[in-house]
């Protein structure tokens, strides 16, 4: 859902109808029982194929059909969008494998709580994810039953103040969403992006 929405806003900035957004994954294959004591990045990537939409179809069909792109583009995993850039550069050249537009959730995913036992933080005043390639990255994240939003950018490739723009219109999204879900709540129970 948080990635449709996030598809919505790109579309809404694109310069091309049909666009791909880089997923990531998490991809801890268990090929060997100490698979879970490693520590490293299992990170991954699904190059999801944005398709354009005619404009007289809801949000509901437009996320239900990404979603169902998405399946189908995840069923390819094993070979993940790393290894089909790689073929797209080998095949037609570095500017037609380049996906510099990720959506990256880590929904579902234990958050770090401060205790005794800990040397994590309690909250998070600032960060920065530098990954080569990659001009736009939004993350998604939940923390005390809370949505929160972050966006990483080559802010110098983008026009000034489309940034901004591109955030104020996932939250109006995000708030749309919001009370869509749940229409008697008036509190705001997430966060804004920053």
């Amino acid at each position: 859902l948080v990635c449709a929405a996030y598809s919505e806003v790109l579309a809404m900035w694109s310069a091309e109808p049909s666009f791909t957004v880089n997923v990531t994954l998490g991809t801890r294959l268990p090929l060997h029982p100490d698979v879970p004591r490693v520590i490293g990045d299992f990170t991954s990537s699904v190059l999801l194929a944005v398709q354009p939409e005619d404009g007289k179809t809801t949000f509901k069909d437009r996320t239900r059909r990404l979603q169902q792109q998405f399946y189908r583009d995840l069923s390819h995993k094993l070979f993940s969008g790393v290894e089909m850039q790689r073929e797209l550069a080998r095949a037609h050249g570095t500017a037609a494998a380049t996906m510099p537009v990720v959506f990256t959730s880590l929904l579902g995913m234990p958050y770090p709580q401060a205790d005794e036992q800990s040397t994590f933080p309690a909250s998070v005043g600032c960060g920065i994810s530098q990954t080569p390639q990659v001009y736009l990255d939004h993350v998604v994240y939940e923390r005390d039953g809370e949505l929160h939003f972050t966006w990483d950018a080559v802010e110098d490739l983008f026009p000034a103040g489309v940034l901004v723009l591109i955030v104020l219109c996932a939250n109006l999204v995000g708030d749309g969403l919001r009370d869509a879900l749940d229409p008697d709540s008036h509190k705001p129970r997430r966060r804004r992006a920053r």
